[in-house]
């Protein structure tokens, strides 16, 4: 049997060493009414060390994360700027006019919003409302619309796409001087903004950068009128200038976030590089992805969550469609594999049917357009097609695609004044007009600022004079703007997330609560284990004893040998 006495000897033994507070005072105390005081406060005391440590638990199993923000001393890496025509239509060259005028583009779209079978389209994409379909038309009427009737192919091989949107660049250094380092500008293709340029600055020169001045000219002179009434939300913005984006050097700037700026303007751009580090999952709930090059290998950039969503919507379009989705970038592969053709193209008429043949093509679908009444062009059902997955699909990829766990972006404020002062107006003619190297896009359209420019310098006109008339004048305000990109610190920041109870914060938090309600260490946990123990011998030492007593019992009871 088990002696309970000596266990209960062991556990008052316990009670009275124990380092856990107000336990020993429980046992020792000779007044009932103190030993019911302690047994209360130790009682209130557990409860609410039970109350913390559920609390601490279930806090340490949320993840939690904390964003720091410091500064890094490195030099910051000068971004490369990828400017866009908010209206390419301008600067189009005269292969594609020729092919189908603006104006005609315009035309086409007008004919098809009107004689399109709303009803036998219905039949196809029962999901997709007229009023949605006729938005969907409707929204070709822009630049990129216009652009998605010629092939994809054609467009990103023209090289001799005019380089005038950026007429004159300027460097300056950490000490403000003037730098002799050189810009680079390249050709980026954007299927709604047809020929976009990026500045780029050789890498050994990147961190020796602070500002970079650049000259633009957007060429505003417009030929033909937008049909129709105004359609808000469309794919492209239809305000006047240029769409700018900020970027690392090596990634592709991404104008669907761009920033619109308006000719006859100076734009200064105060610029912070922020270094971003995230947490992998379960402290970011969607996870992030460590790849830096980006994942199909066939963009030449870096990973950005933006680039991966919309190859992978664009992926979805071509499988099911076989056809190109104007807002999202596309690969070669996927290019080919829908035959170079945009679902918004409009002279793609008949597809395959070999009736409408003569009508494909830039050239023939105007005749097309506007002799027919109540039919379903190709092009409508491959916009309805690519909308259907759009609703269906798109969540899916944008599930697929993590955000990347480190990346460099760059944070900007920006100033806007009016640009050039009239006292300046000639003197930007003299430069980027009138002397400049660069092939100017309808030059002569500047003849006035050329007869006034004479008459000063010849005399015949004073500069009172000269100043009112060039008031009268807004082609420089309505042509050029400035640009000016200007690193606010050289000290990037570096934003970073950090868990906020790791193993070690939860063990130290688990230590204080414990010790602050019932003073219990680590050693009290010695002390339990070496109760725990003595109990486990009193019970099994008992069991052992019981058996030679019984054996001694037995042998005495024996008769003495006969012997003796």
């Amino acid at each position: 049997m088990v002696d309970w006495l000596k266990i209960a000897e062991e556990v008052k033994l316990f009670c009275e060493t124990v380092t856990i507070r107000g336990v020993a005072r429980i046992v020792k105390s000779k007044r009932i009414v103190v030993a019911v005081l302690w047994l209360v406060a130790v009682i209130t005391c557990s409860s609410f060390l039970i109350w913390q440590l559920c609390l601490l638990f279930v806090k340490y199993f949320t993840f939690p994360i904390t964003t720091t923000i410091t500064e890094q001393d490195v030099d910051p890496v000068f971004p490369t700027v990828t400017i866009c025509n908010l209206n390419p239509i301008l600067m189009v060259k005269k292969e594609y006019t020729d092919l189908l005028s603006w104006s005609q583009h315009l035309k086409n779209v007008e004919h098809a919003l009107n004689n399109t079978n709303y009803d036998a389209l219905a039949q196809y994409y029962p999901n997709i409302p007229k009023k949605d379909a006729q938005n969907l038309v409707r929204d070709l009427e822009s630049p990129g619309g216009y652009f998605a009737n010629f092939q994809v192919f054609n467009q990103k091989n023209d090289t001799d796409v005019s380089k005038d949107l950026i007429v004159d660049s300027s460097l300056v250094g950490w000490d403000w001087v003037r730098s002799n380092a050189s810009v680079d500008i390249l050709d980026q293709w954007d299927s709604n903004y047809y020929n976009c340029f990026k500045t780029e600055i050789k890498s050994q020169n990147r961190g020796n950068i602070r500002s970079m001045s650049l000259i633009l000219y957007i060429n505003n002179f417009p030929t033909a009128l937008l049909p129709g009434q105004y359609q808000l939300g469309s794919l492209t913005s239809k305000a006047t200038g240029v769409r700018i984006t900020i970027h690392l050097p090596g990634t592709r700037g991404e104008m669907k976030n761009g920033l619109n700026l308006s000719p006859g303007t100076e734009s200064t751009l105060y610029i912070q590089m922020v270094n971003r580090s995230r947490l992998h999952y379960p402290y970011s709930a969607d996870d992030c992805t460590d790849d830096f090059n980006f994942t199909p290998n066939i963009s030449g950039y870096f990973y950005s969550r933006e680039d991966c969503t919309d190859y992978c919507i664009q992926q979805k379009v071509v499988d099911v469609c076989k056809c190109l989705s104007l807002e999202h970038l596309s690969s070669k592969s996927q290019q080919q594999k829908a035959s170079y053709t945009f679902c918004g193209n409009m002279s793609n008429i008949g597809g395959s049917d070999k009736s409408l043949a003569s009508f494909n093509g830039p050239k023939n679908s105007a005749n097309y357009y506007s002799n027919t009444s109540k039919v379903l062009p190709e092009f409508v059902k491959m916009l309805a097609c690519q909308k259907s997955i759009l609703m269906n699909e798109s969540n899916s990829c944008l599930n697929a695609c993590k955000v990347p766990c480190k990346e460099v972006y760059y944070d900007y404020r920006s100033l806007y004044a009016d640009w050039p002062d009239v006292t300046q107006h000639l003197s930007v003619y003299r430069s980027y007009v009138r002397n400049t190297t660069s092939r100017m896009v309808n030059a002569s359209l500047f003849e006035a600022y050329d007869e006034l420019d004479s008459q000063v310098v010849k005399g015949s006109m004073d500069e009172k004079h000269a100043i009112d008339k060039l008031k009268q004048l807004d082609l420089i305000k309505n042509n050029f703007l400035q640009i000016n990109i200007v690193f606010e610190s050289d000290k990037p920041y570096i934003v970073k997330d950090e868990a906020t109870m790791t193993s070690i914060t939860m063990l130290s938090s688990v230590g204080g609560s414990l010790s602050l309600w019932l003073g219990i260490t680590i050693m009290t946990l010695a002390e339990v284990a070496e109760f725990i123990f003595n109990l486990i011998v009193l019970s099994v030492g008992r069991k052992k004893e019981i058996q030679p007593k019984r054996a001694a019992t037995v042998i005495k009871s024996m008769p003495p040998d006969d012997k003796f």
